[in-house]
């Protein structure tokens, strides 16, 4: 949609103002408090701006503003990679969906495609809108602006504003040391030319997204619609092999939920130590794999008669059933791979993926396989965000590290070293868990004390390397989070316990 040239000139007034505030929340900080502020300041703008806008937004895709916050709020809160990571994947995938379907378009019942479709092209919008503003909106051609009675006042206002601001400014700095510093070296041109880089790539940034939120229109709307008529017989074929394919492997799974001897076990050996051991990330690729597999076996037969459809459906219906039971199986394994070898953020996070596939799955059920096709994809994006700020509430690096500590010395049957009872004690990986982030020093701290002595000293020396001895953390509200506020405040706390387990290591490790 073409925007006015009065307008450009607004949206391009306000990307410098983001882009000011984001040199100022980012630069020089770590990720923290100024992560969700920084989005807050421009959802706040973006508000703004539309409240004084010629284009209303009407579309569902301003309500994604909130879940994309909520996301970003994570990075005030816990200190997980992983987790950080996903946050990062989804608010920005949420982002553009919602710019492209801010002026118009739903949310609720619209097709995966179609939003993938959206994200792709806010992507590229977001680098090009500034170019976009600038070459094609022109805002700066005075024609267009003498007509604003608004603009001559404000621009008025600005020139009378100067002296009494050079006035006010300079007594205000003659007053106070701290604030004169600090007029000083905000008209320093080396300080303005180090931060006027990092000003113009935000404010290009903000430029490409409000232009986008303001003028974009949703390419798709609604699903795509199979061409060539209808496709009972090829996508029926499918999900009747592959049915068949599901159900030798459901078979061969029974025995391990009921203690049974596996078919075809070797003899001598532990059938339960292979089952433990592979698989699960395979079943993973599976159900994975199968989600697509039954959408595009919904979308093939949709111009096809009810009764075939119909069969269709209840033959992906038994599918996702199977799907349900290796599910069963994959979390067994995991279940008894955790218990042998403890628990890992790859175990946990893929366990936590493969719940939200259940979910997934449920509400394909719910939907895809009862004609209601269009809502699918809204709840899936419900139950991305859910899972993930589920998992925040969760704290994944505190219960990792919590359930391992937790097992220390707990007698593991199966193969062991002591030959007689076919049993051996768990050693905690010591090694692993330092490597954990910040949300981990809690429940390391609370482990501490009934560790075994050489894991204890492992421990205390990468709490003392990292939190004790460590060169004074930056005191900048900005990088604020909770997570490693905590574990700054619990080792200081601990300090005088660590220095004293330290000084009784047999063999001090390095600091």
């Amino acid at each position: 949609m073409k925007i006015s040239n009065l307008f450009a000139l607004v949206l391009l007034l306000a990307a410098v103002l983001f882009g000011v505030m984001a040199d100022v929340l980012m630069r020089d900080a770590r990720l923290g408090v100024n992560l969700p502020l920084l989005v807050a300041a421009f959802l706040g703008i973006a508000f703004v701006v539309s409240r004084r806008s010629p284009i209303p937004l009407t579309g569902g895709g301003r309500w994604l503003a909130v879940p994309v916050l909520l996301l970003a709020a994570v990075f005030a809160v816990r200190d997980a990679g992983l987790l950080l990571f996903s946050c990062v994947l989804l608010g920005l995938g949420l982002m553009g969906a919602g710019m492209m379907r801010a002026r118009h378009g739903q949310i609720r019942v619209t097709g995966i495609v179609s939003l993938a479709v959206d994200a792709v092209i806010a992507g590229v919008m977001l680098a090009i809108g500034g170019f976009w503003v600038m070459l094609f909106n022109r805002p700066w051609q005075g024609e267009n602006l003498r007509g604003s009675r608004a603009v001559s006042r404000v621009a008025l206002g600005v020139v009378m504003s100067i002296p009494l601001l050079v006035v006010f400014g300079a007594l205000f700095a003659s007053a106070d040391a701290t604030f004169g510093r600090m007029v000083r070296d905000f008209f320093r041109l080396d300080t303005f030319f180090q931060h006027l880089p990092a000003i113009l790539i935000w404010a290009w940034l903000g430029a490409g997204a409000l232009h986008t939120i303001f003028s974009a229109d949703p390419l798709i709307e609604g699903s795509f619609k199979p061409t060539g008529g209808a496709h009972f017989v090829e996508a029926a074929t499918v999900l009747g092999l592959m049915n068949i394919l599901f159900a030798v492997f459901v078979v061969l799974q029974f025995p391990y939920f009921f203690s049974l001897t596996p078919i075809g076990a070797t003899p001598g050996l532990d059938p339960y130590a292979d089952y433990a051991r592979r698989g699960f990330f395979e079943l993973v690729a599976v159900a994975v794999l199968l989600l697509p597999v039954l959408l595009m076996a919904d979308w093939m037969t949709e111009s096809d008669t009810p009764a075939h459809r119909r069969i269709a459906h209840l033959l992906s219906l038994i599918l996702a059933a199977q799907m349900g039971v290796i599910m069963v199986s994959a979390f067994q394994r995991m279940a008894l791979y955790t218990r042998q070898f403890g628990l890992t953020e790859m175990r946990f996070y893929t366990t936590a993926f493969m719940i939200g596939l259940g979910l997934l799955f449920i509400w394909l059920a719910l939907t895809v396989l009862r004609n209601r096709r269009q809502k699918f994809a809204f709840g899936a994006l419900a139950c991305a965000v859910a899972v993930i700020l589920a998992l925040a509430a969760i704290n994944p690096d505190y219960q990792i590290a919590r359930y391992n500590l937790a097992q220390s010395g707990v007698v593991v049957p199966g193969s062991g070293a002591d030959a007689s009872t076919g049993e051996t004690r768990r050693a905690v990986d010591t090694a692993y868990i330092a490597t954990l982030s910040a949300d981990a020093v809690p429940a390391i701290l609370e482990a501490l004390p009934k560790l075994e002595e050489t894991q204890r000293c492992a421990l205390t020396s990468r709490l003392m390397a990292q939190w004790v001895n460590a060169a004074p953390r930056s005191d900048d509200w900005r990088s604020f989070n909770l997570s490693r506020a905590s574990a700054l405040a619990m080792t200081r706390e601990w300090t005088p316990y660590l220095r004293s387990v330290f000084e009784g290591c047999p063999a001090k490790p390095s600091r």
